[in-house]
C-alpha cells in the first residue's frame, strides 16, 4: 500500500510543479483516507470519480485510479520521465531496472545513489571480465542481501571466483605507465604534451624507463619530454642510453623486465623529477 500512496504523491508533486493550481496533497490524502483508502484492495477500487472528489483534478484523477489498479512501476516512471527529474525517476525503479541503468563510471548519479540506498552501502555487485555488470547475479545478490546479507565471494556457473564490489567501487583497472614519469597513466597512450607513446615498441619504453629510473642516463627535470619521443621515435635510444640498454638485457634474462603497468586512482609519485608538469625549462604541457 505504501508504494501505491507514494506513487499518487508523486504524480501529485510532478503537476504542482507545472501547474498554476496545485492540488491541497494533505488535503487529498486526508480525504481519501476518510472515504476508506486504507488497504490495497480499497485503493484498487477507488474511481476516478472518487479520487476527483478527494480533490485531484479530473485527469490526473483518472490517471491515479489507473496506477492503483495497473502498472504501478510504469505509470510513475512515465510520469516522472515527462517531468524531467532523474531522482524521482531512480526513486520509482525496480532494483532490476536500476541495476541495468547503472553506469560504474558514474558513482555519484541519482540511479546510483539510489542502489546504495538500497544494498545500505555493502556488497553486491558482480563485474564481468570486460568492465561490464552481470545484471542477473548481481541481482539475484541484491534480493538475498535482505535474508542472507552480503557475500565475499561469488562463484559462478563456470567455477570461477568473483569479487561482489559495493556502489562506487570496482576492479581494478590498469593503464600503461609513462615510461619517463613513472605512476602517470597514460590515457589511450597519449602524454599530456600528445606524444603517442604507443607507437613506440615496448623495448625502447622500458629502456627509457630503466634510464630514467635506475641508470639515471635521462633526467627528466632537466630535458623535455618531446625531445627523448623524437629520440625514441629515430631508435637511437639504445645508443643514448648504452647502461640502460645493457641493465634491459640483464632483466630480460633474470625476468624482471618493468610491466610500465600503473593502477588508475593511484597517486603517481610525488618527486618533481619525475612530474610531468615539471619538464625543465623548455617545458609546454
Amino acid at each position: 500500500m505504501t508504494s501505491k500512496l507514494d506513487g499518487a504523491r508523486t504524480i501529485l508533486e510532478v503537476h504542482n510543479s507545472k501547474s498554476t493550481k496545485p492540488v491541497d496533497i494533505k488535503a487529498f490524502f486526508d480525504n481519501l483516507t476518510e472515504m476508506g483508502g486504507t488497504s490495497e484492495d480499497t485503493l484498487m477500487a477507488a474511481s476516478w470519480e472518487d479520487l476527483e472528489m478527494c480533490g485531484a483534478p479530473r485527469i490526473l484523477a483518472r490517471q491515479i485510479a489507473t496506477f492503483f489498479r495497473g502498472d504501478q512501476k510504469e505509470t510513475v516512471q512515465k510520469v516522472i520521465l515527462e517531468d524531467g527529474n532523474l531522482e524521482r525517476l531512480a526513486k520509482a525503479m525496480t532494483p532490476r531496472q536500476l541495476i541495468s541503468a547503472f553506469d560504474p563510471k558514474q558513482p555519484k548519479s541519482p540511479v546510483a545513489e539510489q542502489l546504495k540506498f538500497l544494498s545500505e552501502g555493502k556488497e553486491f555487485l558482480i563485474f564481468n571480465d570486460d568492465g561490464t555488470i552481470d545484471e542477473e547475479t548481481s541481482y539475484m545478490l541484491l534480493s538475498q542481501m535482505d535474508d542472507y546479507g552480503p557475500i565475499s565471494t561469488y562463484v559462478n556457473a563456470s567455477g570461477d571466483l568473483k569479487t561482489p564490489y559495493a556502489v562506487g567501487k570496482q576492479p581494478t583497472q590498469i593503464a600503461n605507465e609513462h615510461p619517463l614519469f613513472p605512476g602517470v597513466a597514460l590515457r589511450n597512450g597519449i602524454s599530456l604534451i600528445g606524444c603517442d607513446w604507443d607507437k613506440i615498441n615496448w623495448q625502447t619504453k622500458k629502456i627509457l624507463y630503466l634510464a630514467v629510473t635506475k641508470t639515471k642516463e635521462i633526467d627528466m627535470s632537466q630535458m623535455h619530454e618531446l625531445d627523448v619521443y623524437n629520440l625514441a621515435v629515430s631508435g637511437m635510444v639504445s645508443r643514448r642510453c648504452i647502461k640502460a640498454a645493457s641493465l634491459y638485457k640483464e632483466c630480460e634474462i633474470l625476468g624482471n623486465l618493468p610491466s610500465l603497468s600503473v593502477q588508475l586512482g593511484k597517486k603517481a609519485n610525488k618527486d618533481n623529477s619525475n612530474n610531468p608538469f615539471n619538464l625543465g625549462k623548455n617545458h609546454c604541457v
